[in-house]
């Protein structure tokens, strides 16, 4: 299966993030890209990998506030929408 139309349309999400020790936060990201990209070869880790914690998120919206990383998450939701439509409308066209 040819998975270079469908990379476009993937955002993972890490969730827990909070969890994972600050000196070792770099090292698991590295490893993590290193996986997703030999698998998925034109993944664009900025835009497709978010690192964050729900917990943390849901917390501080208590106060009102949004958290940079739940912010992320959203605008790669919204990113994800758009680019599945034009590669559905570009497998159809095919």
């Amino acid at each position: 299966m040819d998975l270079t139309l469908l990379t476009g349309c993937m955002l993972f999400v890490c969730n827990k993030w909070d969890l994972i020790d600050d000196k070792e936060r770099e090292e698991v990201k590295k490893e993590q890209i290193k996986k997703l990209t030999k698998r998925l070869g034109n993944l664009n880790p900025n835009s497709q990998i978010v690192y964050l914690s729900c917990r943390t998120a849901q917390l501080v919206q208590n106060y009102g506030v949004i958290t940079g990383d739940f912010n992320e998450l959203i605008t790669g939701v919204s990113n994800l929408v758009v680019s599945s439509m034009q590669n559905n409308l570009l497998m159809y066209t095919r």
